[in-house]
Order: structure tokens, then sequence, then C-alpha cells
């Protein structure tokens, strides 16, 4: 048995959320099955999951963050392609000056830190989250991305051929999720007029909707060169 699983064991005793005999039974289970001792602790239902996350971010110094609490920011969330935020559990959620907060069910996986920072051009700070929590906000964002393709019809099929040919040759770079991100938006608030202004630093984007202007996302201008 690992000295890591035996000592993560301990801290949820001590934290008051698992008691010594549930851990002694978790790591009878671990010593026959070969199972994570995290995943053991879950399934059993000894410790809650968010709770059980919560000491793992205290003992490796990150913080944790609560998605439910929080508002993901689209244009954030739209740096990276599905595909990797659904390999990592990963999602950029929120934006702190020219950094990017990441929502990780694994922040310890340096691939993913590394595959995250190359792709969306922004320096990384990761915050500990549930999985089921991360795998539902991504979701979430999923199929607001996707209601871009339901604001045109081309009746043709080799036109629609043409156009998913394109979209999938494009739609993995962040800049373009950032403007599908923003012309859905705007739609669904019903927006007459859209208004980017480039500042020194970040980008501000407006919108107008009943002849009066509402600044609605101030992303990075770092990402209009991703």
């Amino acid at each position: 048995m690992r000295t890591e699983s035996r000592h993560f064991g301990s801290m949820l005793v001590q934290e008051g959320v698992l008691t010594k005999e549930q851990l002694d039974e978790a790591q009878q289970i671990q010593s026959e099955s070969g199972k994570s001792l995290t995943r053991i602790l879950v399934d059993q239902e000894f410790v809650d999951e968010t709770d059980l996350v919560k000491v793992l971010a205290k003992q490796i110094g990150i913080e944790y963050i609560a998605l439910e609490e929080i508002t993901v920011d689209p244009t954030a969330a739209a740096l990276i392609p599905d595909n990797i935020a659904k390999r990592y559990a990963a999602l950029p959620v929120l934006f702190d000056g020219d950094k990017l907060i990441v929502a990780m069910a694994d922040p310890a996986n340096v691939l993913a830190m590394d595959d995250i920072r190359s792709i969306s051009g922004m320096e990384i700070v990761p915050r500990v989250a549930p999985r089921s929590a991360v795998e539902a906000a991504i979701a979430r964002m999923s199929s607001y991305n996707d209601s871009v393709t339901e604001f045109a019809d081309f009746g043709e099929e080799e036109e629609k051929e043409d156009l998913s040919a394109l979209k999938e040759a494009v739609d993995e770079a962040p800049v373009v999720k950032l403007v599908n991100t923003i012309v859905t938006r705007a739609v669904n608030e019903g927006a007459s007029d859209i208004h980017i202004e480039p500042g020194e630093k970040d980008l501000r984007v407006r919108f107008r909707v009943d002849g009066v202007l509402h600044e609605v996302m101030s992303p990075p201008k770092a990402i209009s060169n991703a």
C-alpha cells in the first residue's frame, strides 16, 4: 500500500470526513482490488466527493473551486477544444488578469497543464474541483457552443458537407471559438450591434440591446493572437 494513500487517508480522518473504521475497510478493499483509495471511498459512499476533493486541495496546496457557485466565462471555456477538456477533465472557467483559471479534477497532471497552456497561449492557474462537477460544466459549455450551428440552414447536402469540413478545420482555434461564443451570446441576448474595442491589455466586448450598450466580457488581448 502506498505511503501517500496512508497519509491521505489519515488526513481525511483528522478532518472528520471519514471514520477510522471506514478507512480500515477501504484500505482492506484497496489491498485486494488494487483500486485507488479515493475511488474506493467514493464508490463505497464513505466520503462525499466534494469533501474528499477539498481535503485533497488542502494536501497539495492548490485552491478548491466550487463550480456550482460561479458563472463560467464562456470566453475562457472556448479557449480549449471540447475533446481536450474531456480528455483531461479540465475546463478554463475565469480570467485573472492575463492568467487563465482552470478547474481540474487532477491538477497534478503535468501533461494536461502543458497542453492547455500551449493551446490557450496563456499562463495557467489550476484550481481543484470534483471530477463530476468538471464534467458537468464541460457538458454545459459544449451545449452552449453547439448552439452556434442552429442559426443556419443551408439546404443542399453538398453545401452542408463543405461547411462541416471547413468547421472542423478551424473550430479548434481559440480565436474562432471566441468569435462563435460572442456571436451566439449576442443573438441569444437580442443584440443589434456588437462592439469589440481593443485596450492595452484586454478586449472590451459590448452589445447594443434596446439602443443601450452593455459591456458583456473583457477577455485578455492575447486571445486575438491565439
